[in-house]
């Protein structure tokens, strides 16, 4: 599933595995934008930050990652999403 797990355990994989751990945490936030805004204007949530916003922001990604955590092979599932969505766009 990774290339890194073909590399050796030294210092140049252990800063790669860092790097890409903070890419996905920023990046995570920012696609996840749209959908948090979408889902508060459904509900109306206020646009300023208030205690709604941050249950429902939170709830949002318990639910993600409970979904991560409990579907079998879910690397596998989001390849295959995410290979056939790039041919399309393609």
């Amino acid at each position: 599933d990774s290339i890194l797990s073909n590399l050796p355990k030294d210092f140049f994989r252990y800063a790669v595995e860092i790097l890409i751990t903070g890419h996905l945490g920023l990046a995570f936030t920012i696609v996840l934008n749209p959908i948090f805004q979408g889902f508060e204007d459904t509900i109306r949530i206020p646009k300023h930050f208030s205690w709604k916003r941050a249950v429902v922001r939170s709830a949002i990604v318990l639910f993600l990652a409970f979904l991560a955590l409990t579907i079998p092979h879910f690397g596998a599932i989001l390849s295959f999403i995410g290979s056939s969505t790039v041919s399309i766009l393609g």
